[in-house]
């Protein structure tokens, strides 16, 4: 599997990224740990996340895939390496209050154990 360097860091993604954004709504979270173990077994170490996901968006669903890809990263080794949430939410979104802080950004500002620890 190719991989590349990430930005200026000395950390290297695979040229593969694994898309997580159904991942608690279209997939459940059975089939969403199967396939994010293939991906993982066939040398994959990028996956995206977002705090928009799962998609379509709704209010029942927000943030079950970080929940989910969390879960799983858990119990991987310090090769895998998640894409880190996306920021992508127009303000509408019913689901996200804009007065609070921004708790994912906080979490990309934090090593990956301690992002994965929760707030």
């Amino acid at each position: 599997m190719k991989t590349r360097r990430l930005g200026q860091s000395a950390i290297h993604v695979t040229d593969i990224c694994m898309g997580t954004m159904t991942f608690g709504s279209q997939t459940d979270e059975a089939e969403a740990l199967r396939i994010l173990d293939r991906c993982f077994d066939e040398g994959i170490n990028f996956y995206d996340t977002a705090e928009g996901y799962p998609v379509p968006p709704d209010i029942k669903w927000v943030g079950r895939t970080e929940e989910i890809v969390g879960r799983w990263l858990k119990t991987k080794n310090q090769t895998a390496v998640p894409g880190g949430p996306a920021r992508a939410l127009p303000p509408q979104y019913p689901h996200r209050d804009r007065s609070k802080p921004d708790a994912a950004a906080d979490r990309l500002c934090r090593p990956l154990p301690d992002a994965l620890a929760g707030p």
